[in-house]
């Protein structure tokens, strides 16, 4: 899988602009504040319909204009794929693969990416949402039937929150609950299940990951947490309908519901210490390079393609070392595509396409 052209038109600070890509690594280089990432942000949101980097992806397009519009031209397994959106200030977004309409949630069924990027350095010693939301998407990108179940539980979520507030303000009776705890159960029992499965697999990607990184002298481990459970099995249907009950006075009385794949997390684990608190922050950032590397991976596993690589910014965040460590594990498989102010931090190999881009413009 790679991206041959790309094609922006009133996109952040790009007013028109073409760019063709080499389908091993593009390097993106220029002063800050130039729309190096912007690039990586266009890409990003052809993968899955939305921006990692505003909630309004609005915001993506160029200042005083009312529309935009992206074409991406890639390669998946030597067929030819057009990925095309338009954003509007007053309309909604719009996606199309070959001119056919989709909805964000299906572009993923074409078209992979994984992001690396500044934030993520948080995922670590961040809140447990950065990690649910790095799984769910990695699964999600590998499993539409996984993107359904999520999306299903989150609107049945939103809809048990609802009645519990109503119950709280004595508009409905408690017994309108069993309906909607039947199918919690259900939908956070499929989760859960499919959650473990691909931990399983990325733990031993990643601890193969971080072994290579770490000259042999580290070993990553990841430990899955269900909220309100001490033993380290998968919970079921009866388990989750068993909670919903014990915990239904302290649900209404919190107007949300206090059990279930939305309050989970898992710990990464270095040579059995927890990375998040006892992890020297060159631990905690190779790390999440790791988990990165396994995703590659457990995609490439799951649907038979590597997806794109997009690396924002983090190579001034590592070492030499781990530098090239990187470059030579994705150089000859994986189309990359890495933004930085500082070219002379990459070897220069004759794989390696230079980009460089100055007030909006694109120079090869």
């Amino acid at each position: 899988m790679n991206i041959s052209k790309l094609k922006l038109f009133n996109f952040r600070n790009y007013k028109l602009q073409t760019v063709e890509f080499s389908d091993t690594v593009n390097v993106i280089f220029g002063a800050n504040a130039q729309g190096k990432t912007n690039i990586l942000e266009a890409i990003y949101i052809a993968s899955n319909g939305f921006s990692h980097r505003t909630a309004d992806i609005r915001e993506c397009l160029r200042w005083k204009e009312n529309n935009s519009a992206v074409a991406v031209a890639l390669y998946r397994r030597n067929v030819e794929f057009s990925i095309r959106y338009q954003l509007s200030r007053l309309n909604s977004k719009k996606f199309t693969i070959n001119d056919s309409p989709v909805r964000p949630s299906e572009l993923a069924e074409t078209f992979n990416v994984v992001l690396f990027c500044p934030e993520d350095l948080w995922m670590i010693k961040g809140a447990p949402k950065l990690r649910r939301t790095f799984l769910d998407q990695e699964i999600s990108q590998a499993s539409r039937v996984y993107a359904k179940t999520l999306l299903k539980f989150n609107r049945v979520l939103q809809q048990r929150n609802s009645l519990l507030k109503n119950i709280n303000a004595r508009i409905c009776p408690l017994e309108l609950l069993a309906d909607w705890d039947e199918q919690f159960a259900v939908l956070a029992s499929r989760i859960i299940e499919k959650r473990f499965e691909a931990l399983k697999r990325i733990s031993m990607l990643a601890n193969l990951a971080q072994r290579k990184l770490s000259s042999e002298q580290e070993n990553l481990q990841i430990v899955y947490n269900i909220y309100g459970m001490t033993e380290n099995i998968i919970p079921g249907k009866d388990w989750y309908l068993e909670q919903l009950k014990r915990n239904v006075a302290t649900d209404i009385a919190r107007m949300s519901t206090t059990i279930g794949p939305q309050r989970d997390d898992f710990d990464v684990l270095i040579n059995d210490y927890d990375c998040k608190h006892y992890g020297s922050q060159g631990q905690q950032r190779s790390s999440i390079l790791a988990l990165k590397l396994a995703e590659l991976e457990y995609i490439k596993s799951e649907t038979g393609d590597y997806p794109v690589m997009l690396l924002d910014d983090v190579m001034s965040e590592l070492d030499h070392s781990r530098q090239q460590q990187l470059l030579n594990n994705l150089a000859g498989k994986v189309q990359t595509f890495i933004t930085t102010t500082d070219s002379s931090c990459l070897d220069r190999r004759d794989n390696i396409r230079m980009h460089r881009v100055a007030n909006g413009e694109i120079f090869e």
